[in-house]
């Protein structure tokens, strides 16, 4: 199946411009829950790939990618544009006559500030009852009429083909090409000596005329549009902009809702004035470094994650940025954000954690035990049985009182777990009750919309996108588990789940591995000393750290009875907020 038969199939109604395929609607996302966003899709038919431009959707790929979602059968790439066997529209031939033109039209433009002149310049004809006639001509053919009267009611010649009004008239392609929104502010810059002017003929509604005069259009070196200073005429010098190139596009801010609003109320020199003023169209997102307020390393704030190791090369999670943590399962991934939490709420910071694979019962007693420490735990033991660890009823009350309205936990069970609905409820979250710090425990356990693994992957990998963008404009620091693919060896940030770009994009990766009895031993012969005597049975490893390159493996040891893990230098009975005399 070649770009066209699939457009054909799927994504009908489409454009072509250029070397793309644009249809109205992405067939993945469908323009969102409401088809609001038109046009954010295309196939590129040169490089054989496509995209999305929605930043909830983003899916992308190569174009045979593309024909498997589908089910349909791969197709030869060596293929270009050229060999579309494009679907030309028909267009009717106008079949009208004109009536000469009256005094009262006449005096309908000269009320406007437009001379018989110019009128006659442009042909405007009559219908004989009550509507003047534009006629639109491609080459010299008549291909269109439009009708205006005199109360401003307007209507075309149906089916016929939309071009550019003024376009046949220009031969000299090395001046600008000026396109305004309506035909009488077209003949407004014409009455000012303003050349190579031409206007749309349906402002923003219908810019099918780009299409089909693209050849003619592409001669033009530079292009300035004067749209009316409306919501619409806005719109209309965005898409002119968008289909023309910014390379080449200039914009007039005119002083009135149009050019023949100033004209008549300001005449001739203040038109032109204005005219030459032209604005250059900015280039989207992009600033002068000089514009940028001053940054001081010494302002930058970070959550501390109390490991030692963690807070000297990383600086803990500096607000504004997202970090990954990974390990195989049973390495203490869980026990290690969940620390990282407790460490949050006595830095008092208000924090979210979202667990998908603890229930929420189990999380509040997995974080009050991190809270306590030894100091405040009890513990059983039955025959047989596995330790059991308790808070003391006493210090329970103490440190629920103390952590009340601090800690916030995303519903694994009845709630959206899409990324759409988790990223409103962090945004939620930080407006309504200052959450600061982001916990997500893990990526696999959301609700991504995917029926297979390459759509999961580029997916996962938007989330994160779409948490760094949310991190940096709020301030906030997020902390994303994610899986790695399974193996024997030990883990790397390479052998993280998804898509490359997701350790590519953030700005710190953590790993957590638990030491198997032969890496013990291989150790204990490395270090020569004895096996019995390595205290620490977890490694943390730094695989990525852009705060200052530091990427150090620490060695950690797991306490069971309070959940906490210690690093070389930490204080083994730290105390919380919860328990201090003050």
């Amino acid at each position: 199946m070649n770009p066209i038969d699939f457009a054909d199939k799927y994504l009908y109604p489409y454009k072509i411009k250029g070397q793309e395929i644009i249809p109205k609607f992405c067939p993945v996302c469908h323009g969102g829950d409401r088809g609001r966003d038109k046009e954010t899709f295309a196939i590129n038919v040169d490089n054989m790939t496509f995209n999305c431009r929605r930043g909830s959707c983003g899916c992308k790929g190569t174009f045979n990618q593309l024909l498997k979602t589908f089910d349909e059968q791969s197709f030869n790439t060596n293929y270009r544009i050229m060999d579309i066997p494009r679907k030309k529209k028909e267009y009717k031939k106008p079949a009208v006559k004109s009536e000469k033109i009256t005094d009262k039209v006449v005096e309908y433009f000269k009320l406007r500030g437009i001379s018989e002149q110019t009128v006659k310049q442009c042909k405007i004809g009559y219908d004989g009852k009550n509507a003047m006639m534009f006629p639109y001509f491609k080459e010299s053919e008549l291909v269109l009429v439009k009708y205006r009267t005199f109360d401003k009611k307007f209507w075309r010649t149906t089916d016929s083909e939309p071009v550019f009004w003024g376009l046949n008239e220009i031969t000299n392609f090395d001046i600008p090409l000026v396109i305004f929104e309506g035909e009488i502010d077209r003949m407004s810059a014409i009455e000012c000596g303003i050349s190579n002017t031409v206007s749309v003929p349906s402002g923003s509604e219908d810019l099918e005329c780009i299409e089909n005069q693209w050849e003619t259009l592409e001669k033009f070196k530079s292009i300035i549009i004067w749209n009316d200073q409306d919501e619409p005429g806005i719109e209309m010098k965005k898409k002119l902009i968008d289909r023309l190139g910014d390379d080449r596009c200039k914009f007039v801010n005119g002083k009135y809702k149009d050019c023949n609003e100033q004209l008549t109320k300001e005449g001739k020199e203040s038109v032109l004035k204005t005219f030459a003023d032209l604005k250059e169209t900015p280039i989207e997102y992009a600033r002068k470094l000089e514009e940028y307020e001053d940054w001081n390393p010494d302002d930058q704030v970070f959550i501390k994650s109390g490991i030692k190791g963690i807070d000297e090369s990383l600086g803990g999670f500096a607000l504004g940025t997202v970090t990954i943590v990974s390990g195989k399962n049973g390495s203490g991934k869980s026990t290690l954000i969940n620390q990282f939490l407790c460490e949050s709420t006595d830095q008092d910071y208000n924090s979210m954690i979202f667990s998908g694979e603890t229930q929420s019962q189990i999380l509040r007693y997995q974080v009050e035990l991190l809270f306590a420490g030894n100091k405040g735990i009890s513990s059983k033991s039955d025959s047989g049985k596995p330790i059991k660890y308790y808070v003391d009823k006493e210090k329970k009350e103490t440190i629920r009182e103390w952590y009340t309205n601090k800690i916030w936990v995303y519903d694994n069970i009845e709630a959206d777990c899409s990324p759409d609905a988790m990223l409103k409820n962090m945004k939620s979250l930080y407006m309504r009750h200052n959450v600061k710090f982001f916990i997500i425990d893990n990526i696999l356990s959301m609700n991504f919309n995917a029926d297979n693994e390459w759509k999961l992957m580029q997916q996962q990998s938007d989330y994160i996108r779409n948490c760094i963008l949310f991190a940096r404009k709020y301030g906030v620091a997020i902390v994303v588990v994610q899986h790695p693919v399974k193996t024997n060896e030990r883990i790397t940030k390479d052998t993280i789940k998804g898509t490359g770009d997701i350790t590519n994009r953030v700005h710190g990766v953590i790993l957590i591995h638990k030491l198997t009895n032969d890496e013990k031993i291989a150790l204990a012969k490395k270090l020569k000393i004895d096996a019995d005597t390595i205290s620490w049975n977890i490694d943390v490893e730094i695989a990525k750290n852009r705060h200052n390159g530091k990427t150090p493996i620490l060695a950690t040891y797991y306490e069971e009875s309070s959940r906490r893990l210690h690093s070389m230098g930490d204080d083994v009975n730290k105390i919380y907020g919860w328990d201090c005399p003050f």
